[in-house]
């Protein structure tokens, strides 16, 4: 994964907001506003806006009207892509915590208050995740999500399995130590529109996690957006299954086959349920990619299955060898 170097000044603020942006610059002010509303000044939260390049619909106006002397814009010399300019973000943070912020996305009023209250009362939490809701081009709640748990506080081995089957987390609603990226590393390279459900799995893995029911954050989809043409096109179910074979390597042997083989059982149940939505004779084109995806998906819970039993096997025979040993005069 990406390095994520330490950062070397000796004093820092608190919070660094990062505003991934591409072509975005449309939804921009709201997202600014959103953070400028509440902002406790430059000693305590850095404010940057990260663009990859765009060229149609640039930051720099929306940031110059609003806040020329209070965010900072950084612009990439070229299109790195979803995945690469997240690792910027993270890269050129300096704050103690880090919060990646769509530039199409907002935060409640008391979001920064509420998840500083929480970090002062747990400091072991690595990561923090609120509740958050979808809406809509124009700001309407089009989905109210279910909460990860009623109550507030770390997310135990029940939730931690279940969300290495599906990602049921959206970005603007995590907060997470910058440290921790240090431990981990930025974003895969090699994913782009699941590249966020892969580092909250390597999250999840690494550090407590506390989760706030409240909802204080909320997500935007629109027909533009990256992650709506992804699950149209059937790509990022493609990803998914990198996904799940790269999360492997993030759990003990233990719960490696038995994660990873729920998480092919769930994406297998989902690719089922597109191929029979798009059903018809104009969705025939999406229903095979469905389809393929099913099969594949049976091929991970077998592979895993099998490996399973196998790591029970040897145990077994380790346990009756060691018990043959003691045994021996």
């Amino acid at each position: 994964m990406p390095r994520i170097d330490p950062v070397s000044q000796a004093k820092r603020p608190f919070w660094s907001v990062m505003i991934p942006t591409y072509e975005s610059g449309g939804l921009l002010e709201p997202t600014l506003r959103s953070v400028l509303a509440q902002d406790p000044g430059p000693d305590q939260m850095q404010i940057e806006v990260v663009d990859d390049c765009s060229s149609a619909d640039p930051p720099e106006p929306v940031v110059d009207r609003l806040a020329r002397d209070r965010v900072d814009v950084y612009r990439q010399p070229v299109n790195v892509g979803i995945s690469a300019n997240f690792t910027t973000c993270i890269r050129r943070s300096v704050g103690e915590w880090v919060h990646i912020l769509h530039g199409d996305d907002l935060v409640r009023e008391t979001f920064y208050e509420h998840a500083r209250s929480v970090i002062d009362a747990n400091e072991d939490v690595g990561a923090v995740i609120f509740g958050c809701d979808v809406i809509d081009h124009a700001g309407a709640i089009v989905e109210s999500s279910e909460p990860l748990r009623a109550e507030a506080g770390i997310l135990d081995e029940a939730l931690v399995r279940a969300l290495f089957s599906y990602n049921a987390i959206r970005t603007p609603a995590v907060i997470v130590r910058r440290s921790v990226y240090e431990e981990i590393g930025g974003f895969a390279p090699t994913l782009s529109y699941t590249a966020d459900w892969d580092m909250w799995k390597r999250i999840l893995a690494t550090a407590p996690t506390w989760f706030e029911p409240e909802v204080l954050a909320l997500y935007r989809t629109h027909e533009a957006a990256d992650s709506a043409n992804a699950s149209a096109s059937g790509r990022s179910a493609r990803e998914d299954l990198v996904s799940i074979k790269l999360a492997r390597n993030y759990l003990d042997a233990e719960r490696s086959a038995d994660y990873t083989r729920a998480a092919y059982a769930e994406k297998r149940r989902e690719a089922w349920r597109l191929a029979r939505a798009n059903g018809d004779r104009d969705g025939l084109a999406k229903r095979s990619v469905y389809i393929r995806h099913v099969v594949r998906c049976l091929a991970g819970e077998a592979t895993e299955r099998a490996r399973g039993l196998g790591r029970r096997a040897n145990l077994g025979v380790t346990t009756r060898l060691r018990s043959v040993d003691a045994a021996e005069p």
